[in-house]
């Protein structure tokens, strides 16, 4: 187990947006642009998420502004990224999903939610609800890294997934403090009509990639360029 300092991850982040703020930033325009396009913006969507971890990990290791296109990805990379974050969140949207269906169906058939409830179905669908919403987070918080993995280490999916979880359970107390400071400051960022996202997004993925380098004990500057 490494020890990382949640506060040096934040003021490590500040100091490299302030050089990479054009990638971020520029990142986060068209990526918003590029996922409101009819038809292939969803496609988009899936992909801003592997491109926001590449810029954190090339802004982390450079002290110098970088071209615009070196903070992207390889395709490949962007591919495993996205087939990885399916399988992470597949069971859990499952059983969310059930449930979520098991309470609407009674409404939308006439019979009525609360009567359902009285009768123990809608608690079932109650908890196979919740139950979905537990493993959707569980999941997130298990494979935090595992983008990390692929774009940093040319991981494959499944080793990716594997290096990612081993990770997070020699970790949990540290990854889940930093989520909780990343939830914070990006909540700060969304209060004036979402603007600070600009930066607090850009930051939150450098502090990320500090935080991978740090639990995995390895210097920023020894990462590799991309996957």
């Amino acid at each position: 187990m490494q020890n990382v300092s949640i506060g040096q991850l934040w003021s490590t982040a500040w100091e490299r947006f302030k050089v990479h703020w054009v990638g971020g930033i520029g990142i986060l325009v068209v990526g918003i642009i590029l996922s409101i396009i009819p038809l292939i913006g969803p496609i988009f969507s899936l992909a801003i998420g592997p491109v926001l971890i590449s810029y954190g990990l090339r802004a982390l290791i450079s002290s110098q502004s970088l071209p615009f296109g070196q903070y992207f990805p390889s395709l490949g990379a962007v591919f495993k990224v996205i087939v990885g974050n399916i399988l992470i969140s597949l069971p859990g949207a499952i059983v969310y999903i059930v449930g979520l269906g098991s309470m609407i169906m009674p409404i939308l058939s006439g019979d009525g939610y609360s009567e359902d409830f009285d009768t123990g179905i809608g608690g079932t669908s109650l908890f196979i609800l919740v139950l979905g919403f537990i493993l959707l987070v569980g999941a997130q918080i298990l494979f935090y890294t595992y983008p990390l993995w692929i774009i940093d280490k040319s991981y494959g999916i499944f080793e990716g997934l594997g290096a990612a979880a081993r990770l997070s359970m020699n970790n949990i107390g540290q990854i889940v403090v930093f989520l909780l400071s990343a939830m914070g400051i990006n909540i700060l960022g969304a209060i004036p009509c979402g603007i600070g996202l600009l930066v607090t997004v850009p930051m939150t993925v450098i502090a990320t990639a500090g935080l991978y380098k740090g639990l995995i004990g390895e210097a920023a500057s020894q990462g590799k360029q991309g996957a």
